[in-house]
């Protein structure tokens, strides 16, 4: 008889999921290197990730959440065949770690995994992917310690953010392994981005993991398409995340793209996603082999028909911008921010030119 047999699916799919976040996920889990356990005060957050063959990737993404001053970075790898777990140990302050349970069908349970182990009471938790970094409006003049005051002050429990797809002025087939990401990547172009109600019910039922939630600003929209959708015709791919949560008992990680339960700030911020790299297609072809993401790894059949069709294709589109600012993305509507934040910007902004 195979496991949780004659038990209905939502109660077989519950007890599987306790199996995996309770028992086979903290037996399977290797410390390689890094802190075991990492401090955290109030005002900081710590990173979680799940990192598979990301050598192009992790050094710029521990670069940015160090910048960014988090309390530190925790990385699960699922099982890299590149030099990844190398160069994250080479920084003291990252907690490395490996599992062997695959990732495909687990990655959520992975993910309440490592929140149940280092969330602690009370903490703020940043559950992001390795090819995105984290921003928010007006980070030129407050820092990630000051929103996370603001959000606590106003007990808000989470926060939408954004992803913004950063993409090569050259043709894919032609991307530098040389250069940082951010170098090798500098354009966005959200003139094929769609906006839909934050509650709003699409065709992947993405309502119901928002259903407990209470948004404090109505404009917020649940955003999808861009240029996954003109290029790769992704037409309703999310742009939606709420990847700072905060470990209060009752907000809860139900999706790699939402919490419910959550009080939803007033403000979303931006994920800059650096997807479109020089090992692009080798990952489109590995992910369609292994079927390990959604529905047979269905986004990136998508991906790969398009390269098939045109090896050399350039995203590069007239509406193509390079990023200035942060704030730009609020100007333009892509993120959304309230007098209420504004008013409190100034007010710390003040405050720090006279201490």
């Amino acid at each position: 008889m195979r496991l949780f047999d004659g038990a209905s699916a939502p109660i077989r799919a519950h007890c599987r999921n306790l199996w995996l976040e309770r028992l086979r996920l903290p037996l399977s889990v290797r410390h390689l290197s890094g802190p075991r356990r990492i401090s955290c005060s109030p005002d900081q957050a710590i990173v979680l990730c799940l990192v598979k063959d990301a050598r192009l990737h992790i050094g710029p993404f521990i670069a940015h959440y160090q910048r960014l001053g988090v309390a530190g970075i925790v990385l699960l790898d699922t099982g890299s065949s590149d030099d990844t777990v190398a160069q994250a140990a080479r920084h003291p302050g990252v907690s490395v770690f490996r599992t062997s349970v695959p990732f495909r069908n687990n990655n959520r349970q992975m993910r309440r995994y490592l929140l149940r182990r280092f969330g602690g009471h009370n903490r703020w938790m940043l559950v992001v992917d390795v090819d995105e970094l984290f921003d928010f409006p007006s980070s030129d003049r407050i820092s990630f310690g000051d929103l996370l005051r603001y959000l606590r002050r106003h007990r808000y429990t989470t926060m939408v953010c954004h992803q913004l797809d950063m993409f090569p002025e050259q043709s894919l087939a032609s991307v530098s392994r040389d250069l940082p990401m951010q170098q090798v990547c500098p354009l966005y172009d959200i003139s094929a981005v769609r906006k839909r109600g934050y509650f709003e019910a699409d065709g992947y039922s993405g309502e119901r993991f928002v259903a407990h939630n209470t948004l404090a600003n109505p404009a917020i929209p649940r955003q999808v398409g861009g240029i996954r959708a003109s290029a790769f015709g992704l037409s309703e791919v999310y742009l939606i995340k709420h990847p700072l949560l905060l470990c209060d008992g009752a907000t809860k990680l139900v999706h790699q793209h939402f919490v419910d339960y959550a009080t939803v700030a007033d403000i979303s911020g931006v994920l800059y996603h650096y997807k479109f790299l020089a090992d692009f297609r080798a990952k489109v072809d590995a992910a369609v082999r292994s079927g390990n993401y959604a529905n047979g790894s269905w986004e990136y059949r998508h991906y790969q028909r398009a390269l098939d069709l045109d090896p050399n294709m350039s995203l590069r589109t007239p509406n193509a911008q390079r990023l200035r600012s942060v704030d730009e993305l609020v100007e333009q509507g892509f993120l959304q921010i309230t007098d209420q934040y504004t008013t409190w910007v100034e007010s710390e902004t003040c405050a720090g030119s006279n201490s």
